[in-house]
């Protein structure tokens, strides 16, 4: 009994630092059912599905032999349990207690168990599995904190359930609002927006108040990165709302985790509400992001569902500034910013945008919100994005101005988003969007690694629908790669044709450069098929399914064959392991474990949107859990 406890109480020491632990770790054994609270609804020689029962805990996040159980009662508590173990359990709640500098009102988002190599010491480097909790408020906390300044030393016991605010850092081309005109080069005097937009989470590391907790010197409020083939600094990532539905670290479509790189992307409605689109990439285990690629907004809405008449609305504050009466309007001339996307005959376009002339302002009022009428009709649209130019060059100094603007430059990246109030005024808000590039779109849908990197694709459709492919070859655990250099981010598709809206693209390393693919849209114009012989008949069919084909032809997706006819648009679809795992929009499940030639359909409950993570051969999703036999 006493040699019993002692080999317990070592194990704990053991496993509160967060290294893996070898020895009397016992075999990973699957049950007949690998959690409480789950039903069978499939059942067969390969596989079961599992779903929960009405009102029970579930399992939010797994790795390895570890998993994170969340309450159902209370979503802010959360149990860890490492190697499942029944005995070690780890209750953590979401309070300012256990997450120092949390934002009141905030709940738990989502939970993710990260692998990744921790510097314990100079080029010496463990394995190790980080708890990274991001809240509704759009912060990011993980546990076993840095203990060194250059690298992140030897964690200490007990820091299992030590947790600390992560970092996230923003694009080279972005700066930071400040309130003052003074300020740093990663600044931009931007006034009249929310107090605490100029605020930063976690807290700069020179603030007076300030205490360095656990020895790693916290933040500053900017970093040094690499892009095009040198250093420039980056200021913090910058959040123009906590509103949930503006949360970019909201995600969905998620893959495989690894020690090298995990990546995170931007699923959010945005349309009643702006949100940045990106993507984010760390290599310490979640405690430092960096956004790799933003997306633009393209202020044109040709497609859209839903609540179709709030398309556009995707704002940010409004733009508030009495001091701007005092300019001479009648000098300001006012450009609406169109984009050259690529397209089939136009590629690689080499100008970036086209500007309207939208006439000459008559007035503006400023009250709650800027106001400005012009004295002709305008021609916008709710959603359209403008510029500010003026003729006198004593203007180049008032912050709203952007004189710089070309077809192949976004000038000093400053666009505003208009609400047209009639044919002569409208009003202001933020533009929240990249506006430096020329590739729209309105969210992310899925991240899929890949042998050499990772393929994410976004919504809606085409000019909205690409497939983007960032590569990182070093694959080899001593190549070390830190998420702040520079990476390959290549467009894969340009045309209205190409496949487009995907929830899971997977590229196979084969003299083809064969693609795999499921799309979640349904009627995507097709070619029509052959019929009878001496007949009027022209049928084309939907485009919903597993397509297969090659990357030569991504811009015509008429070359692309069925593998799998399905009958709903997708809504998950991952290469998890050996197998091909697609979900549809209401619960249709097909599996392949011979890629894409055969496939297994099933039917469940609720569809698959968000996978947790596996422990050995049980795979957790958000509706459900899969056991491989």
């Amino acid at each position: 009994m006493i040699s019993d406890r002692i080999s317990m109480m070592n194990f704990k020491r053991v496993l509160e630092k967060g290294y893996q632990y070898i020895g009397d770790r016992k075999d990973f054994r699957i049950s007949k059912k690998p959690y409480k609270d789950l039903f069978v609804t499939a059942d067969t020689a390969q596989y079961t599905f599992y779903q929960y029962a009405y009102g029970a805990d579930k399992i939010i996040a797994a790795y390895g032999n570890i998993t994170v159980i969340q309450k159902r009662r209370d979503e802010n508590h959360l149990i860890l349990c490492p190697y499942r173990n029944k005995v070690i359990r780890y209750h953590i709640y979401l309070n300012e207690k256990t997450f120092p500098g949390i934002i009141q009102g905030s709940k738990i988002l989502s939970c993710q168990l990260i692998p990744y190599m921790r510097e314990v010491a100079e080029n010496k480097y463990q394995k190790i599995t980080r708890m990274v909790i991001i809240t509704t408020k759009a912060q990011i906390f993980h546990n076993y904190p840095a203990r060194k300044r250059e690298i992140e030393g030897f964690s200490k016991s007990g820091d299992i359930v030590n947790f600390e605010e992560s970092v996230v850092w923003d694009l080279p081309e972005r700066q930071y609002p400040s309130q003052t005109k003074e300020c740093e080069t990663w600044e931009r005097f931007y006034p009249g927006l929310p107090a605490d937009c100029y605020e930063h989470h976690p807290q700069i590391n020179t603030s007076e108040d300030f205490q360095d907790k656990y020895g790693n010197g916290g933040f500053s409020d900017h970093s040094v990165i690499v892009a095009n083939g040198r250093k420039r600094i980056v200021p913090r990532f910058y959040l123009y709302s906590r509103d949930l539905a503006a949360n970019p670290f909201h995600y969905i479509g998620t893959g495989e985790k690894d020690y090298k790189m995990s990546l995170m992307a931007t699923y959010r409605s945005n349309v009643h509400c702006g949100v940045r689109t990106c993507i984010f990439a760390s290599t310490d285990g979640g405690r430092n992001w960096y956004c790799k690629y933003e997306f633009t907004d393209a202020g044109e809405y040709e497609f859209a569902q839903g609540d179709v008449e709030d398309w556009g609305k995707n704002f940010g504050n409004p733009v508030i500034d009495p001091e701007l009466k005092e300019i001479d309007w009648t000098t300001v001339r006012i450009f609406k910013r169109n984009l050259v996307v690529p397209s089939y005959d136009n590629k690689e376009p080499d100008k970036l945008f086209r500007w309207t002339d939208c006439g000459e302002v008559k007035k503006i009022a400023d009250g709650k919100q800027l106001l400005i009428e012009f004295k002709n009709q305008h021609l916008l649209k709710t959603g359209n994005i403008i510029a500010f130019s003026s003729t006198l060059p004593t203007d180049d100094d008032c912050w709203i101005m952007n004189n710089q603007i070309s077809e192949t430059s976004s000038g000093n990246n400053l666009f505003f988003k208009v609400e047209v109030l009639d044919d002569k005024q409208i009003v202001l808000y933020e533009f929240v969007a990249n506006p430096a590039i020329n590739i729209p779109c309105r969210h992310i849908h899925h991240v899929n690694k890949i042998k050499d990197g990772w393929i994410w694709g976004t919504g809606e459709i085409y000019p909205n629908g690409w497939i983007m492919y960032m590569q990182m070859k070093e694959a080899d655990t001593f190549a070390i790669k830190h998420a702040w250099e520079e990476f390959k981010i290549v467009r894969l598709n340009s045309a209205e044709e190409s496949i487009q809206r995907t929830m899971g693209v997977i590229l196979k390393d084969d003299s083809r450069g064969t693609i795999i693919y499921a799309s979640d849209h349904d009627t995507l114009k097709r070619r029509e098929i052959e019929t009878a012989a001496g007949r009027d008949l022209h049928i084309s069919r939907n485009s919903t399914g597993i397509f297969k084909g090659c990357l030569s032809d991504i811009d015509n997706r008429n070359k692309f064959q069925t593998v799998y006819e399905a009958g709903e648009p997708c809504f998950y679809f991952q290469s998890l392991d050996n197998m091909l795992i697609f979900s549809g929009q209401r619960g249709e499940i097909a599996i392949s474990f011979d890629d894409g030639t055969s496939w297994l359909k099933e039917r469940i409950a609720e569809p698959l949107i968000r996978y947790y993570g596996n422990c050995g051969q049980i795979y957790y999703f958000d509706q459900a859990v899969l056991v491989r036999k």
